[in-house]
């Protein structure tokens, strides 16, 4: 939450009423930074669904048909 204090309350204030608000709240609002701090505090108790939660963005995100390879040298070899 880089935002000041006034702000982060306006964001909070229109995900009740935006889908896209919502969704911005959610990933960098008062609601996650209330989430990283569970996760801090609660760490031992938090930690398998962290992890399993790591391990499901990882599936989604890379993805072998989202792969995109790119090779840049030489044509010829030596």
């Amino acid at each position: 939450m880089t935002e000041t204090g006034h702000k982060s309350a306006a964001n909070r204030a229109m995900s009740y009423f935006s889908e896209y608000a919502a969704y911005r709240e959610a990933i960098q609002g008062i609601t996650m930074y209330e989430t990283v701090k569970k996760w801090y505090e609660d760490f031992d108790e938090e930690y398998d669904n962290i992890v399993n939660g790591l391990k499901e963005a990882a599936k989604m995100i890379f993805e072998k048909q989202n792969m995109t390879i790119s090779y840049t040298g030489k044509e010829e070899s030596t």
